[in-house]
């Protein structure tokens, strides 16, 4: 615990997402953006706005429907859609920590 509260209001954060950025994610990254609290860079999420259930039947088959939709505040659900990031920045994701990061040096750069 700590002896003083840290006081992060004036801090910037970004979150980098991209087509990888799926399910609870998703849903943080949604609720993080209309926070206001943050900026997001990158390409669009995946875009899994739903969720599903699995039933046993009596002769042992299994059974999965969607259950429901995921929406978080007032946005509609990004099924299929994706969350845009605020700074779309493209690129391949075999650049992921390298020296070619390009998002990563936006995301640093947002953080100046």
């Amino acid at each position: 615990m700590y002896e003083q509260e840290p006081d992060c209001k004036d801090k910037k954060i970004v979150v980098l997402v991209n087509e990888k950025t799926a399910s609870a994610a998703e849903i943080m990254t949604a609720a993080l953006m209309q926070s206001g609290m943050v900026k997001t860079v990158g390409t669009n999420t995946f875009g899994k706005g739903i969720f599903q259930e699995t039933v046993e039947l009596s002769n042992g088959a299994k059974l999965r429907y969607t259950l429901g939709t995921y929406t978080v505040g007032d946005w509609e659900c990004y099924q299929d859609v994706g969350i845009a990031p605020d700074v779309e920045v493209p690129m391949d994701s075999e650049l992921i920590g390298t020296d070619e990061d390009i998002q990563l040096k936006k995301a640093l750069e947002l953080l100046d």
